[in-house]
């Protein structure tokens, strides 16, 4: 869900020729999204498990949501990894881009999705309500991105940009570690827990510094290494989300994306995709199913906005019509498949919009 915006020469190493990879990455990233959103264990509607919580199905989806909640920092990061020191150069430049491309959608999908909270669910909306993006859930990710480019100046002007690094790494892990407090303490999550960035802000900065400072920091890894880490990271993360469970009761404080786990998790697997493409020998999508998931990284932004409406919709339908768990749960496919198509559509629709009618007019309000 990074900006689509060309990547901008390293300055401290030069820029693989094809950056299909980093698309690829945002293409699954963009689906274990849907997935993350399709029906789970926990009714986020009524506030209540969907399933029983020692049984298969519930336990299966504390076990996917590990793995799902890695793609957000693994967004993050490629955001942070797109930025070069060149690209950054004019930072009023680099601040009026990032506005219009963060800022703006934020407001209008925000307002989209009041809309529909007020239209198609009937919902009374509260200020506090838009406030926290209890509407269009998603959106938090813009605002923390908003944040995250302001902390871009703090990076490039300091001298040690390894300790700017190693201070984020602290202020990430003491951030996490106060929500894992928490959620022991009150047996819920932190309201209003992802809308900082103090919970992601590690991730960018480690994006930043592999493009401009230290390229070849992983460089000592090996592929099999790396894969054994992130299968630690995962292990790690899947045994502390039941453990979490098995004390508060508390479906969302165990899946949640910030605790200790989760940073230790999704920084395995960052290390893990970084040490992949270091050691491929191509970067460009040749086979169907690479080239379909380099587009949907490519349009991941797109997706990311507008996947809610349609998918959230469909999933209360599902959840008020299949009583039976067994095909409750299978649903999942069907929804993720109707998600993605549609996201497909609204891509399609929105680039030509883009092309036919936003491009010409600001040629026009140019000269």
């Amino acid at each position: 869900m990074s900006i689509n915006t060309p990547a901008a020469t390293n300055t401290g190493k030069p820029a693989k020729k094809h950056e299909d990879y980093w698309d690829i990455i945002r293409g699954i990233c963009i689906l274990l999204v849907f997935a993350g959103h399709a029906i789970g264990g926990w009714n986020f509607s009524t506030n209540d498990f969907m399933f029983p919580p020692d049984g298969f199905y519930y336990n299966f989806w504390v076990i996917a949501r590990c793995l799902i909640n890695c793609s957000v920092p693994v967004f993050i990061f490629i955001s942070g990894y797109m930025v070069s020191g060149k690209y950054f150069d004019n930072t009023g430049s680099f601040y009026l881009r990032r506005i219009r491309r963060l800022l703006v959608p934020l407001i209008l999908w925000t307002s989209i999705y009041v809309l529909i909270e007020k239209f198609v669910y009937h919902t009374d909306i509260m200020v506090l309500g838009i406030a926290h993006f209890w509407y269009g859930i998603q959106l938090y990710y813009l605002l923390v991105l908003l944040q995250l480019a302001f902390f871009t100046l703090v990076f490039f002007r300091a001298k040690n940009k390894k300790t700017v690094l190693i201070a984020t790494l602290i202020i990430n892990l003491i951030n996490n570690a106060i929500h894992v407090v928490y959620h022991y303490a009150m047996g819920t999550i932190v309201p209003n827990e992802l809308v900082l960035c103090t919970g992601y802000i590690f991730f960018y900065t480690f994006g930043l510094y592999l493009r401009n400072t230290d390229p070849d920091m992983l460089k000592g890894i090996s592929g099999k290494l790396a894969s054994v880490l992130f299968a630690a990271g995962l292990g790690i993360y899947i045994a502390a989300s039941l453990v979490c469970m098995r004390i508060t009761n508390s479906a969302t404080a165990s899946v949640s994306f910030l605790t200790v786990a989760t940073l230790i998790c999704a920084a395995a697997a960052i290390i893990f995709a970084y040490v992949i493409r270091e050691h491929s020998k191509g970067y460009e999508a040749k086979n169907p199913i690479m080239r379909m998931l380099c587009r949907f990284g490519v349009y991941s932004m797109d997706f990311f906005l507008v996947h809610w409406a349609f998918e959230n919709y469909a999933k209360q339908w599902l959840m008020n019509n299949i009583t039976d768990p067994n095909l409750l749960f299978l649903s999942n496919i069907p929804l993720i498949i109707a998600t993605v198509i549609f996201c497909v559509i609204y891509a399609y629709i929105a680039d030509l919009v883009r092309q036919k009618v936003i491009s010409p007019l600001k040629m026009k309000m140019s000269k």
